[in-house]
């Protein structure tokens, strides 16, 4: 049970460290959507997002379940967006590797949010057929 929850917790770690890597390579303008660091900022960024994603995503997907099925689901790439920012605010508090994420304007961070959010989904649906 336990190896079982650390292999997912790794998985999800390197999974959303590759969302991020795809998401910067997607966006091709480093002064809209750029990652500041080496690897191991990549992974660190891909731990705090799985943190949020395991502890403050589904608080926000629950407040706000009745704008989500008004609006069919792009509410999410709203949320996706919050997921991404809290990310850069606590990047910037912690400051470890050198790990900066720089997103420039709303369009930029719901544009990584809907490229980080399918990217995302792809890799979620291809390590749970592998599990």
């Amino acid at each position: 049970m336990m190896k079982s929850f650390l292999f997912h917790a790794l998985l999800s770690v390197l999974a959303n460290s590759f969302a991020i890597f795809f998401t910067e390579s997607v966006i091709k303008d480093a002064a809209v959507f750029s990652v500041q660091g080496n690897f191991a900022a990549y992974l660190l960024i891909g731990f705090i997002i799985g943190l949020i994603n395991l502890f403050i995503k589904p608080i926000l997907q629950i407040i706000s379940l009745p704008l989500i099925f008004v609006t069919g689901g792009l509410l999410l790439i709203v949320i996706n967006a919050l997921v991404l920012f809290f990310t850069d605010q606590i990047l910037e508090v912690i400051n470890l590797f050198g790990a900066d994420l720089q997103v420039s304007g709303w369009k930029s961070w719901l544009a990584a949010s809907v490229i980080f959010g399918i990217m995302n989904h792809v890799l979620h649906i291809f390590t749970k057929r592998r599990l």
